[in-house]
């Protein structure tokens, strides 16, 4: 196995878990000189309105400009030499940015579907859903083809063991 890793990403659908994920690497002091980012509230904050949630920022602005943003933050996170988790959002590894995350190691929150599904109907912050279940089920078991390329993890305690080793 590769050592030196610096940079980590963590994969999934929407309503996986990423972003509770990440907070609960916030609670690891071996994880204090990393960054621990959530790719979409990045964007959130650099780019909505004030008070505008993500939803709104994507409605707004549509989702061909979110993707531009998204993709323009992974080139500049790649760049850096800081140590850093990112959660990413759901569709952040469409078009060509798997190439830009090429350093990072990369971590898939496997989640049903089923309990994606619960986790966001309804949740007017995730444009998506109102595409509906069924939809969002096959757009569910395209992206499982890349996030399948990542390891495979159920907890922070897995991320956190394998950054202890490979270091």
């Amino acid at each position: 196995m590769q050592r030196g890793y610096k940079k980590f990403f963590i994969t999934g659908f929407s309503g996986a878990g990423k972003s509770t994920l990440l907070q609960e690497l916030t609670q690891f002091p071996e994880l204090a000189d990393f960054r621990l980012l959530d790719l979409d509230e990045v964007i959130r904050k650099n780019d909505a309105k004030a008070n505008e949630s993500l939803g709104e920022f994507i409605e707004r602005v549509g989702m061909e400009r979110f993707r531009s943003i998204e993709k323009s933050l992974l080139q500049e996170f790649a760049k850096t030499e800081e140590s850093l988790v990112l959660a990413l959002g759901g569709g952040a590894l469409e078009k060509g940015n798997q190439q830009i995350l090429g350093d990072f190691k990369g971590f898939f929150l496997d989640t049903d579907f089923e309990t994606c599904w619960k986790r966001i109907e309804g949740d007017s912050n995730r444009p998506m859903t109102k595409l509906g279940k069924k939809v969002l089920s096959e757009v569910y078991h395209e992206r499982l083809k890349s996030y399948k390329a990542y390891q495979k993890i159920q907890s922070a305690i897995e991320v956190l063991d394998f950054i202890r080793e490979h270091r």
